[in-house]
């Protein structure tokens, strides 16, 4: 899953500007002194309000979405460091990209400037090469078949292949993958191989580029998962 922030809105966004989001009137406190009242609005000192409504572009990089929020609101680097309590030069590696930093923290600096950060979750096709692509797609279909029944007849023929993978495999992460597949399989953990066999996380990528389970799908369900890379 990909996450998107957003300042989350305390009403629908205005029909004219997509992602124009809005706050609570109650976080004003909080706002920079570099603001005028208008109008009944906070308003920055370049002239767009934000104690009602904040222009926020939808980004995924933190560093980018302070950015955006800083200027909106007028807010410099060592206003926000005063109100936050983080040292300005955080701030700056912050909004460069030179340093990352967490949710909690982006939640945190966008409340003193009177914003709220909304996690927007959506599913994105992963990077993967077209190899690692292929090797997903053929432990994935092996996971439909994978039962405890189907792991102690499969057994013999997994463990024969780690000690030849033990033998011809060298360097890491090779040498500690083949121990934890061997760690896997003795312990009967489906759970542990399921996500050996689907996930996309670089660790479970790269066990299956040692997997002791190549060779049990039949070759019609083996040509059909290909076909469809």
């Amino acid at each position: 899953m990909h996450c998107g922030h957003v300042c989350s809105p305390s009403s629908s966004p205005p029909s004219h500007r997509e992602s124009e989001t809005r706050i609570s009137s109650d976080s004003a406190a909080c706002l920079p002194h570099a603001t005028e009242q208008q109008g009944g609005h906070a308003k920055a000192a370049h002239g767009f309000p934000y104690s009602i409504s904040c222009y926020i572009a939808t980004m995924s990089e933190r560093g980018e979405l302070l950015h955006e929020a800083m200027t909106a609101t007028g807010t410099s680097q060592r206003q926000l460091s005063l109100l936050s309590g983080v040292h300005q030069p955080s701030i700056s590696q912050f909004v460069s990209g030179r340093v990352d930093f967490s949710d909690a923290m982006l939640s945190r600096l966008l409340e003193c400037m009177g914003l709220r950060l909304q996690v927007t979750r959506r599913s994105v096709p992963p990077e993967l090469t077209r190899a690692e692509r292929r090797s997903w797609r053929l432990h994935q279909q092996l996971a439909l078949h994978l039962s405890t029944e189907k792991l102690d007849e499969w057994r013999p023929a997994i463990e024969s292949r780690l000690d030849h993978l033990g033998l011809h495999v060298t360097g890491q992460p090779h040498s500690r993958n083949v121990s934890r597949w061997r760690q896997l399989v003795s312990d009967g953990d489906l759970r542990g191989i399921r996500h050996a066999l689907t996930g996309l996380d670089r660790h479970s990528i790269e066990m299956r580029e040692v997997s002791p389970l190549g060779g049990f799908l039949p070759q019609e369900e083996r040509q059909l998962a290909l076909t469809s890379i």
